[in-house]
């Protein structure tokens, strides 16, 4: 399952890993902001929410990288919102679902 760590989307298609117990499978999906154009972003927005809907119960882990919060934040928060609406349905769905959902950021400086 590659990662990106560059600025280059790796990921097409949510790529599935059962976990060795078991008790979990992750899903690492692609970038909602790819850079590789409209067509691949629509086909990465049907993706991502068939993996979704396929599943039981979902945990969702969105990641943000710190700079690119300095960079822009208005963009950046108002792309996030834009995103988790449209994953969810609208605002009632993500404060259904807030307890499933985890925002994290990425490449913090240590010593803020």
């Amino acid at each position: 399952m590659p990662i990106g760590h560059t600025k280059i989307s790796q990921t097409f298609m949510p790529e599935i890993e059962p976990d060795p117990t078991k008790l979990f499978t992750y899903c690492e999906c692609p970038d909602f902001l790819d850079n590789r154009g409209i067509e691949v972003g629509i086909a990465n927005y049907i993706n991502i929410k068939t993996a979704l809907n396929s599943a039981e119960k979902v945990k969702i882990l969105i990641l943000v990288d710190y700079i690119s919060l300095l960079a822009d934040t208005s963009s950046i928060l108002t792309d996030l919102i834009k995103i988790s609406t449209n994953l969810f349905g609208d605002s009632k769905g993500i404060e259904q679902n807030r307890h499933s959902i985890l925002l994290g950021i990425t490449k913090v400086p240590v010593d803020l």
